[in-house]
């Protein structure tokens, strides 16, 4: 894989920073692997055993996410019997991806005592992002996706608001009337 600049390991798999020349390729291994090439207007997904060959020299992010942190954090899309979770091969990057995959990149590169909890929350963002953007079509085919926490906007805007202060205590009421919710309806769906 290239010239690696950087790896960074841990509870979310494995994120690798590389400079690849042209024909240099990017494999997935037992588990998906999410591919952020630098000024690339698409994201490249892999699934588990697929390979990827870049057509000109790039710098690229490689998140090899592990199947079990994916289960843990997103288990409505990264169930245990899909060994294929990415429907497309690539898909047009969002303005808010390339920024929150550009701060990864810079963070990556720049800090070399980067904390294990700021990358972990720096990758759900990202991963909550793409889940959103990429993986709610299936929604519709899926009965993962019924009444799961990412059906109601509601309960995606209050994980959106303790994502934004991770290490501020929130009263679960307030966060329930924040997002428009009766106490008892957001305990419900949350």
């Amino acid at each position: 894989m290239g010239g690696v600049v950087r790896i960074l390991e841990g509870r979310f798999g494995r994120l690798v920073l590389s400079d690849l020349a042209a024909g240099d390729t990017c494999a997935a291994q037992a588990d998906p692997a999410i591919l952020m090439q630098a000024s690339s207007a698409d994201l490249v997904f892999l699934n588990p055993g697929e390979i990827h060959t870049v057509a000109a020299p790039i710098r690229i992010l490689v998140l090899h996410a592990a199947s079990d942190w994916l289960r843990a954090s997103f288990p409505a899309v990264f169930g245990a019997a899909d060994a294929q979770p990415f429907l497309q091969s690539r898909e047009e990057i969002t303005p808010r991806i390339r920024r929150l995959a550009d701060t990864l990149a810079v963070e990556v590169l720049n800090d070399r005592f980067v904390s294990a909890e700021r990358l972990d929350f720096m990758l759900q963002e990202l991963l909550l992002s793409i889940v959103e953007t990429y993986l709610a079509r299936r929604r519709a085919s899926s009965p993962a996706w019924r009444g799961s926490r990412f059906e109601d906007s509601r309960i995606r805007q209050a994980i959106a608001l303790l994502r934004a202060r991770p290490n501020k205590e929130l009263n679960m009421d307030e966060l329930a009337s924040q997002v428009g919710l009766s106490r008892s309806r957001f305990y419900d769906l949350f």
